[in-house]
């Protein structure tokens, strides 16, 4: 009966801690980047938006720049 009783407390800290995990490794949501977006003045959205493109630009290496230098 012990066993019984020290296998199934086992399990059900495993369970909690897989669970604890799964909950601390959630990201933002969509709606919530959709909230944080309205929420800025026009000035700051369009400051957001450069650098989102900045990035973007930066990080694909297939250009017509590179393309035309191999």
């Amino acid at each position: 009966m012990k066993a019984l009783l020290g296998t199934a407390a086992f399990f059900v800290m495993v369970a909690y801690l897989l669970l604890f995990r799964r909950m601390r490794s959630r990201r933002v949501g969509v709606a919530s980047i959709g909230t944080m977006y309205d929420l800025l003045n026009e000035d700051r959205r369009k400051a957001v938006e450069i650098i989102v493109e900045e990035k973007a630009a930066a990080t694909n290496p297939e250009t017509e720049d590179d393309l035309n230098t191999r």
